[in-house]
This record gives structure tokens, sequence and C-alpha cells, in this order.
């Protein structure tokens, strides 16, 4: 039994069979590996290459160590010792041939000298992790200054391409004129002349887009050989949305995340640490000890011993007291001892006053920093701002001058073609096309270019701003692009 479908059903069932399998025929081709890197692609290669995050890692690791290694003085050290001996004593707490011992000494209190060796630490640590997403956020700077470099070296080109072709199109109609009588001979010297610095003009652009490329392939590791090119940017299509931006927004963002700020604060803990801790310099250092062990005259030793106490030390009137008290006691209490110990150091803390004030001058000019940052910072994004808004209204003029600069030339191509304008007004017109169309290009990538530097400037992650959506050409276009500078060897 067949069972018929209305045509009009039918082309709708089969239109809806296509658009379902559409995405998945075409996703391999989007994601395709072969597929020219677009900026952000660029970005993470250049990371992926970047021989200082590398070190970095290492550093983060070395940092791990050395805060493991600070917490580590808050424990009890502890060693074994063993000695063999001869002896004459009838002391059961030291006779013996062999000796075994256990000594543990844990600190209890230096002033805060071992906390702030672990505070300084993790400090240290916390300073390496910013510096990992400062590096990161520079390389992606870095690697989208060069990106746009070689976008702005291919629009460069594309200018001096045409500049040629119209060139060698006048240059081939002079000719024709001047075997007709029409032009003089000087005349067409110059616009010979003209050709041949317009060829040369080409000659140079192309070196500086090869200069831009070994600058990318550098950067991100690839090598020159296995360049195939990027994604072009469609630079006609470049929007930007201020309306996004909030001063007040930017500037409270900017004051928490801001590295500069961030430094300056750690900077500023560190200080005021550090300072607390020399004017706190009398305070007292304790430590608990303890032994155990056995000896004996053979082995393995038998009779136990042990034994416990204490030491501090004192610090003022630039000297220091120290003093040790101990209590050990042999198996079954055969023997027992105290022992007491002091020490005078006169006059070894002469630089204490010193010390003191470096740390008061350290304190004084972090305080500094953070408010001078507080009010700085501020001044920064609105005229990050105000600069972002003149650059948007530059770029919207000059938008408008290339536009009209074109339609007059078309105009005056038309003239000189019918014999109403000069060459030499011809040729100032053409000229004036081309600066404009170089301006407006040059516009739209230091636009691209200013927005990244402000996100730099303000301390924010690229595309945090979220005011600018770059514009791609596609894939067969920017490879066929790519193609023809390979077969004119680009790569060379």
């Amino acid at each position: 039994m067949q069972v018929r479908l209305p045509q009009r059903t039918a082309k709708v069932f089969i239109l809806y069979l296509i658009l379902k399998a559409g995405p998945a025929i075409a996703s391999p081709v989007e994601g395709s590996r072969n597929d020219l890197p677009d900026m952000q692609s660029i970005e993470q290669m250049a990371l992926d290459h970047s021989l200082d995050l590398q070190k970095n890692r290492i550093d983060a690791r070395m940092a791990d160590e050395e805060t493991f290694n600070s917490y580590r003085q808050f424990f009890p050290s502890v060693s074994v010792s063993y000695r063999r001996n001869r002896t004459v004593a009838r002391r059961d707490f030291d006779n013996g041939r062999y000796s075994v011992q256990l000594n543990v000494s844990q600190p209890v209190y230096d002033g805060g000298k071992t906390a702030l060796r672990a505070k300084l630490a993790e400090l240290n640590r916390a300073r390496i992790r910013d510096r990992k997403i400062l590096l990161r956020n520079e390389i992606r700077f870095e690697a989208r200054k060069i990106y746009l470099s070689v976008q702005r070296a291919i629009a460069q080109l594309e200018i001096q391409r045409a500049s040629l072709k119209r060139s060698a199109a006048l240059l081939e109609r002079s000719r024709v004129e001047l075997r007709n009588g029409l032009i003089t001979r000087l005349d067409y010297s110059e616009i010979k002349n003209r050709h041949q610095s317009a060829r040369l003009s080409l000659k140079s652009q192309k070196e500086k887009l090869r200069q831009a490329v070994q600058d990318l392939c550098i950067l991100t590791g690839i090598g020159v050989s296995r360049f195939q090119g990027i994604r072009l940017l469609d630079l006609s299509e470049l929007q930007i949305n201020t309306n996004r931006l909030s001063h007040e927004e930017l500037s409270a963002s900017a004051s928490n995340q801001h590295p500069e700020m961030i430094k300056a604060r750690r900077t500023l803990y560190q200080a005021r640490e550090e300072h607390d801790i020399a004017n706190n310099y009398y305070l007292p250092r304790i430590a608990l000890t303890a032994r155990y062990g056995k000896t004996g005259q053979r082995w393995p030793p038998e009779t136990a011993e042990w034994g416990f106490g204490f030491s501090i030390s004192f610090r003022g009137l630039n000297s220091t007291l120290s003093n040790n008290l101990g209590y050990n006691r042999s198996q079954n209490g055969t023997s027992r001892s105290v022992n007491s110990a002091g020490k005078l150091d006169l006059l070894n803390e002469l630089n204490n006053e010193s010390r003191i004030l470096r740390q008061r001058k350290k304190l004084m000019s972090a305080r500094r920093r953070v408010a001078n940052l507080r009010e700085l910072l501020p001044l920064r994004v609105k005229n990050l701002i105000q600069e972002l808004w003149q650059r948007r209204r530059e770029l919207d003029l000059q938008r408008k001058t290339a536009k009209t600069g074109k339609k007059r030339f078309q105009a005056d191509s038309i003239r000189y073609e019918n014999g109403n304008l000069s060459l030499e007004e011809y040729r100032e017109e053409e000229m004036r096309m081309i600066r404009s169309t170089e301006q407006l290009r040059q516009k739209q990538s230091s636009l691209l270019l200013f927005v990244a530097r402000m996100e730099r400037e303000l301390g924010l992650s690229p595309r945090q701003l979220q005011i600018l959506k770059p514009h791609y050409l596609s894939q067969a276009d920017s490879r066929r692009f790519f193609r023809n500078l390979f077969s004119e060897g680009l790569n060379q």
C-alpha cells in the first residue's frame, strides 16, 4: 500500500530534512583543522608558544615549594642521632657504649617572624599568579597587534595593486595617444615614470607584508614555510557600540582588578607586616624541646632516657638575652638532672632603629602609591573613553570622506577620458583618493588596536569591554587571497 503526500506537503517535508541535515554536513567543514586561524586563534597559538609563560609555570612551582617550606617552620624539627663510645662514668643516664637519640624542637612563638615568612611566601605565589595573568594579556595584545599589522599591510597592498592597475591602464592608453599624436612624448614619459613608481611601491608593500608575516610566525611558532595565511577581517563591517561603556563601572572594575592596583595593595600589605615586625623586635622567642633515647653496652641498647625543656630569648636595649631550661631522667628514675643555661649578647642589635625607619619609609611609599592610583585610574578611564569616542567620530568622518573621494575620482576619470580634465589634475585626484582610502584603513585597524590597548591599560581581560565584534571574510575568500600571494613568492 503506497501513501501519497500532497505536493506542497512533500516539498515542506524535503525542506525540513535538508535543514535538519545541514548542520551535520557543514560542521566538519567549519571546524576543520585546515581552516585559517582568526584573531582569537592567533592569540591562543601565541600563548601556547610563549617561553615567558613556560618560565612562569616553573616560577609558580618554585613558589609552591617555598610556601610549603615556610609552613614547615610551624611544625617541630626532628633529628635522630647515634653514637658509640666507652665511658668510665657510673651514671645510668649516660653510661653505655651505644646510644640512639630522638630530638624534637617545636617553636611556639617568635614574635610573628615565622608567620611573616609564610605570609610573604603566599604573597610571592599570588604575585606570580598575577604575573601570569599579566603575561597572558600582554601576549594576547602583542598577537593582536601583529595580526592587525598583517591586516593593515594587506589593506595597503590592495590599495597599491588598484593604483598599479589604474596606472597600467593609463600607460596603455597614453601609448595609443602618443602614436596618434594626442599627447607629447614628455607627457608619456611622465606617465611611464609614475607607473614605474607604482610598481616599486607595490614591491615595497609586499616586503612590509612579508616582514609582518615573519613576525607573526615567530610569535606563534609557525614556520614561515608552513604558514598558510590568516582569516582576514572585513573592515567595512567594523562597528563599535559605546553605549555599553559606563565610567562608573569601568572605574570600579579598574580599581579592583587593575594590575597596578593589585600590585600596590600587595606591596602595601607586605610593607605593613614588615613594619609591624620591625617595631615588635622586642617580643620573645619561645620553643619547646624534647628528647628520647636508649643507651647500653650491647646492641640494641636497652636503658631508656628522656628529657624535655624550653628555650626563651628576649630582645631589648639593642641586646639579646637567651635562656634554656631542661629536665632529664633515665629509666626507673635511677638518674635525674636539671640544667639551665643563659647567654647575654650585648649591643648586637644596633641596626634595629635604622631597620624600623627603612620599613616606615617603605610603608609611606606604599600608602601613597595606593592613594595615587585611586585618583589616577578614574581619570585614565575618563580619558580613554573620550579618546574612544573621538576615534569613532573620526572613523565615521573618514568613511564619508573616502566615499566622497571615490565618487569624485570616478567622475574625474570620465572627464579625463573625455578630454575635459588635464593629466596633472587627474593624478592629483587619484592621489587624494588613495590617501583617503589609506587613512580609512589605518583608522579602522587603529581602532581595533586601541580597543585592545584600552582593555590592557584598564586591567581588563581581552574582549571584556564587549563594545566591538570583529567580522571576518569567508574562509574561501581569505584562502584565495593568500594563495595568490604565495604564487607571487610571499613565503619565500
